[in-house]
């Protein structure tokens, strides 16, 4: 295959499983760095319970206030990651347009309504290749993801082996 033409329009689903691979594959700790303080905290406050319970203290306000404050803490996390693909879909406005993509191999050719971008292969700093969608990074800041469901099973086999041939850096 030569070369693949498609016209995408993103959804903020597609947002939200690009965002979960992005920061699952490169940021494996930082990622979850709330929800760990969450738990923490809970434990903490369980433990401040158990001892203020058996001492001669009997005041249990700050140990209560510790697991609310860390139960708050999980919620506010499970409730960002799962609205994040939401929330950026409507900060990023240029993703409520179609996109016209023209894949081959010697890079992609990406229009949109206010943007034009041809990029070389070699000029992406990155990939990361999974089942479900295609991250190309040009910079460590920026991706243009792929989702599988636009794509047939042969094209996406073909972007696949392009990305893993041709750009440097490449992450399952």
């Amino acid at each position: 295959m030569e070369k693949i033409t498609k016209q995408i329009q993103y959804t903020p689903e597609d947002l939200q499983k690009s965002y979960n691979v992005h920061y699952i594959k490169n940021f494996p700790i930082r990622s979850r760095m709330v929800m760990y303080l969450g738990f923490f905290i809970i434990v903490v406050g369980m433990l401040l319970f158990a001892l203020t319970y058996y001492s001669a203290t009997s005041s249990t306000t700050l140990s209560i206030f510790y697991i609310f404050f860390g139960i708050a803490t999980l919620i506010y996390y499970f409730w960002s990651k799962l609205t994040l693909g939401k929330r950026m879909f409507k900060k990023i406005t240029e993703l409520k347009y179609e996109y016209d993509i023209e894949l081959n191999k010697d890079g992609a050719l990406i229009k949109g309504k206010n943007i034009t971008s041809e990029i070389k292969w070699e000029h992406f700093q990155k990939a990361i290749v999974t089942k479900e969608i295609v991250l190309l990074y040009p910079n460590p800041m920026r991706f243009n993801f792929f989702p599988k469901k636009y794509f047939t099973e042969q094209e996406y086999e073909q972007l696949c082996s392009w990305v893993i041939d041709f750009v440097p850096n490449i992450k399952k």
